[in-house]
């Protein structure tokens, strides 16, 4: 542990802007978080005053939760990319030692990011419309036993993801 926080502390006093992909990381999930709340508090107030139906609110906030985890998870794995890249160019004493290499690097990779991240969300939100299957008291049978089935299958892919 003493060996980690010594090396994590060589490498921030050699490239001290590494800090700002952590803080721009968390600064852009905020901002997307502050237009998330106030794009469901306009649909609640649309839903409230009778401007739109039961159906078409849950399925846009189903649609609004699942874009707002996609769009999390891609800045979360984009700003731990762009850290563990400057670190392994410090660490190897690269020549591409611009801040912006790690983001040039991003760019050219941001479909693989993007990729794991909708993995994810699109696993987790299965996992959550079979809970919410497997809740109901009305399934029995060989419907119960294929959706614990499915809720098995899809806590082992997101735990190996």
């Amino acid at each position: 542990m003493v060996v980690l926080l010594r090396t994590v502390g060589i490498f921030l006093k050699a490239r001290p802007l590494v800090l700002l992909f952590p803080i721009l990381g968390v600064l852009t999930i905020v901002a997307m978080a502050i237009f998330w709340v106030v794009s469901f508090y306009a649909g609640l107030l649309l839903y409230n005053q009778g401007l739109i139906t039961n159906q078409i609110f849950i399925g846009v906030c189903a649609t609004w939760i699942f874009i707002a985890s996609y769009n999390t998870l891609v800045f979360f794995y984009a700003f731990g990319f762009l850290v563990a890249a400057e670190a392994g160019l410090w660490f190897y004493q690269s020549q591409l030692s611009s801040i912006g290499t790690p983001i040039c690097w991003l760019i050219k990779q941001l479909g693989t990011t993007s990729l794991a991240a909708l993995l994810v969300v699109f696993i987790k939100f299965l996992q959550t419309i079979l809970s919410l299957a497997s809740s109901r008291r009305r399934v029995r049978g060989m419907a119960a036993i294929a959706i614990a089935f499915c809720i098995c299958m899809t806590s082992c892919l997101l735990r190996h993801l």
